[in-house]
C-alpha cells in the first residue's frame, strides 16, 4: 500500500511539473506574440486571447507593451509555481540558509 501511494506522488508531481512546463511555455509565446503584434496594428487597437479565452477585445498600440509585460510575470509565477508546491524540502533549505 505504500509502495503504490509513493508511485503515484511521484505522477502526481511529474504531471505538475509538466502542466505547469506547458502553461510557461504558452505564457511566454504569448508574450512575444504580443510583442510582435505592436508593428502590425490595423485601426484603432488588437484583441488579445490566451487559449480559448478573450481576454480583451479591443486593446490600444500604447497598452500592448503592459499586456506583453504582464504574459512575461504570469510565465515567471508559474514556472515558479511546481517548486513552491512540490519541493517543501528546498524550501526549507533555501528559507534555512537565508534567513
Amino acid at each position: 500500500m505504500r509502495k503504490t501511494s509513493a508511485v503515484n506522488n511521484h505522477f502526481l508531481k511529474a504531471g505538475g511539473f509538466l502542466f505547469f512546463f506547458i502553461l510557461t511555455s504558452l505564457l511566454i509565446k504569448n508574450g512575444f506574440t504580443l510583442l510582435d503584434s505592436r508593428q502590425q496594428i490595423d485601426g484603432a487597437g488588437i484583441g488579445v486571447y490566451f487559449l480559448f479565452f478573450e481576454i480583451n477585445d479591443r486593446i490600444p498600440s500604447s497598452d500592448i507593451l503592459f499586456y506583453a509585460i504582464g504574459f512575461f510575470a504570469a510565465s515567471i509565477a508559474a514556472a515558479a509555481a511546481p517548486f513552491i508546491l512540490f519541493y517543501r524540502k528546498v524550501l526549507t533549505y533555501i528559507r534555512s540558509v537565508w534567513l
